[in-house]
């Protein structure tokens, strides 16, 4: 986002360039979060942050900060790990801790994620809003 800038140079100043990849908008999340140990989410603000359900659906255990439906979607430590925003130490204690004790998503937890936001059930229940709202609309 805006912050990218700031932080390639940041990158660059602490001689991460090699290592920190700034990849932008991907089409191939499934193949990427296959290949992660963890997911970590640290930002101090989110609606439902679709990176956790995209990263929950594939498998992918995740690590995050307690903002917006976070904590809906990390319900168990079976799913993840969630500590407070803007607290750099537990961010990084809990991902050591989900990384020494190699945590690893259940299956249920994934087609549970699967499901519940899967885009059919999702346009379903739409489709269900709108139609009993019509129904109980009067006239004008």
């Amino acid at each position: 986002g805006e912050l990218r800038d700031p932080l390639e140079a940041l990158a660059g100043r602490l001689n991460l360039n090699g290592v920190v990849r700034f990849t932008g908008f991907r089409r191939d999340t499934p193949r990427i979060y296959g290949a992660l140990d963890l997911a970590v989410l640290s930002s101090f603000n989110e609606g439902l942050p679709v990176t956790v359900i995209e990263a929950l659906a594939s498998g992918c255990y995740v690590v995050a900060t307690r903002v917006g439906g976070v904590v809906d979607l990390l319900e168990t430590e079976a799913a993840g790990l969630v500590v407070e925003k803007g607290c750099a130490d537990a961010l990084a204690r809990a991902v050591i801790r989900a990384l020494r004790e190699d945590r690893r998503l259940p299956d249920e937890v994934r087609e549970r994620v699967g499901w519940q936001y899967a885009i059919d059930r999702l346009t379903d229940d739409m489709d269900a809003l709108y139609r009993t709202l019509l129904t109980g609309k009067q006239p004008v």
